[in-house]
């Protein structure tokens, strides 16, 4: 798993999360607004934002950071693999 932080085991198994599949929640909390939580599923998550993104920039890096961290790991893994 990696770069994971662990979540704990369910039957021996490790559960992890990478720090990637914070990407949105960072962005948004960068350009000043609160993150009430994340929930993630087993191919993603979503997060619950607080107000309002303060300006259009950062409503684009906000929603721009999922798939572009989503290709750049998938770029990664495919020349690991």
């Amino acid at each position: 798993m990696g770069q994971s932080f662990s979540l704990g085991r369910i039957s021996g198994i490790r559960i992890g999360v990478n720090w990637s599949v914070l990407a949105h929640s960072l962005v948004a909390w960068r350009n000043g607004v609160q993150v009430a939580g994340i929930t993630l599923w087993l191919l993603g998550g979503v997060s619950r934002l607080q107000g309002e993104i303060p300006d259009p920039g950062a409503e684009v890096r906000v929603a721009g950071v999922g798939p572009l961290t989503s290709l750049v790991l998938g770029g990664v893994f495919a020349e690991t693999s």
